[in-house]
């Protein structure tokens, strides 16, 4: 059983795959439509493929993903294509360590589709080193580039990103669609950024933001590219809509521009004003809103985690998810816990009722919180960098810093300090000790920008930016903060 929700994270389409390129290769190989289903499943959309195939891809599309195997073992030696869906029911089912054996032979023998999926799978289960290494087989397919420019960001290798992308960007290689075109737009956007390439990142944006013949679905990923260029209140306005009425693409748009600002309540109006072009993000309102934590769902978590029942969890992170972890593993079920990108695999032999990734855990328990810990010392350690590589206007500013250490606090040795002032990023691997710290969020993360981390960290206090103001001023909270900390007041939302 992999529920949708350990998919959370990626930013999914929001309609249909497909604009032609799958029926044209079709119609020049005279394939059987189980050919057809298993490259459309290669651009990850399942639904489609049960659509065009035969009955295998039919019953895995419907949930009947035992009945697709069946399908496939019977089938597949007179139909090839249906090797693929042995390998995509067998990880439905929740044998991953098997279905990923599938997908590399496949892999290996030159099955471009298969590739897609297994790059995909590995970059969305944490193995994003694993996720580049397969993209690289396909170096002009869009999807594939795609996967390993955000393999590569994931990895700190924002350069690497940009040369994944470069033969789509210059228009040396075609990108079969605007949604993908979108896609690729805001991945570049993001790569530049991390890099500190600010003036090409702010004419890029801003040659986005000028067509009038826009594609619709390109609209939500122009607007973060907007955004990471500095340009939120233009491309806000761009996105306007006509006579008062907002068209439900152009509210899409404004959806993603409330969310990267962290302003929930204006979002959720968005939602509902985008309808269905607004469902992939429904997740990130949940973070921000911090609605994730407001109910899990005790119903169903009582029958996935009861005992007997044997769970799979796989991390997609080394530390963000581990309070939802842990609360996983009090459950009466027989829960391991599982690291693709470390190698850390179960016995292949074992196939659990339930599979999860570590993000889909906070829609069904609530976390074990952290308690604070005295760690001793005294004073204040201001770690660097606080954040960097979030985009135009987004980053820290040194003048910011230079207010810190105007403050009046006392100064201390990393080592020494009792309240520590770090990012986000850096912040994590040590928030689970129970230390003390001031984080600085990074610009954009829902996660950071709503009330659940300090829920879940009670020794934490998140400094977080102004959605007008920027950074302006923060240096002065981030002060206020690490003294309140200091002086014993607790942990409370900046």
């Amino acid at each position: 059983m992999f529920l949708d929700r350990a998919l959370a994270g990626v930013y999914r389409a929001r309609v249909a795959w497909g604009n032609g390129v799958d029926i044209l290769v079709d119609a020049w190989r005279s394939a059987p439509p189980d050919h057809r289903a298993a490259m459309i499943a290669g651009q990850g959309d399942l639904h489609r493929a049960g659509l065009r195939g035969g009955a295998g891809w039919k019953k895995l599309a419907e949930g009947d993903a035992a009945g697709a195997l069946r399908v496939a073992r019977a089938e597949k030696s007179a139909n090839p294509a249906l090797e693929l869906l042995e390998a995509e029911a067998l990880l439905a089912l929740g044998a991953i360590v098997a279905g990923f054996d599938r997908l590399d032979a496949l892999h290996r023998r030159g099955n471009a589709a298969a590739s897609l999926v297994l790059a995909r799978r590995r970059h969305m289960l944490g193995d994003h080193a694993g996720a580049e290494q397969v993209a690289l087989a396909l170096p002009i397919h869009a999807q594939a580039a795609l996967t390993g420019a955000r393999a590569a960001l994931m990895n700190d290798r924002a350069r690497a990103a940009i040369r994944y992308l470069e033969p789509f960007l210059d228009g040396s290689a075609p990108i079969p669609e605007p949604m993908v075109a979108g896609m690729v737009a805001v991945t570049a956007a993001s790569a530049l950024a991390r890099i500190g390439r600010f003036d090409l990142l702010g004419r890029f944006a801003r040659r986005l933001l000028e067509p009038v013949d826009l594609p619709p679905d390109m609209m939500p990923f122009v607007a973060r590219a907007a955004w990471h260029g500095g340009l939120a209140a233009q491309a806000w306005e761009r996105f306007r809509g006509h006579d008062g009425h907002t068209e439900p693409w152009m509210a899409a748009a404004r959806l993603e521009l409330a969310l990267l600002a962290g302003d929930a309540e204006r979002a959720l109006r968005l939602m509902e004003q985008a309808g269905p072009m607004g469902a992939p993000s429904e997740a990130a309102l949940a973070l921000l809103s911090g609605a994730a934590l407001d109910g899990p769902a005790g119903e169903e978590a009582g029958k996935l985690f009861r005992e007997g029942v044997t769970v799979h969890v796989w991390r997609t992170h080394p530390h963000r998810w581990q309070p939802w972890i842990e609360a996983a593993l009090r459950t009466p079920a027989e829960v391991g816990v599982f690291d693709l990108a470390a190698g850390e695999l179960p016995d292949a032999q074992v196939v659990p009722q339930v599979v999860l990734d570590d993000s889909a855990l906070i829609h069904l328990l609530p976390p074990v919180p952290v308690p604070g810990r005295a760690h001793g010392g005294a004073g204040v350690w201001i770690g660097e960098p606080l954040c960097r590589g979030a985009g135009v206007d987004l980053d820290w500013p040194e003048r910011e810093t230079a207010v810190i250490e105007a403050a009046g606090l006392p100064a201390a040795g990393r080592d020494d300090a009792a309240v520590w002032v770090l990012g986000t990023d850096e912040a994590l691997p040590h928030v689970h000790e129970g230390r003390a710290i001031v984080a600085v969020a990074r610009p954009g993360d829902p996660f950071w920008a709503g009330p659940i981390p300090e829920r879940v960290w009670p020794a934490l206090r998140v400094v977080r930016p102004d959605p007008r103001e920027r950074w302006n001023g923060a240096g002065a909270r981030v002060a206020d903060a690490a003294r309140t900390v200091l002086n014993g007041a607790g942990a409370r939302c900046t």
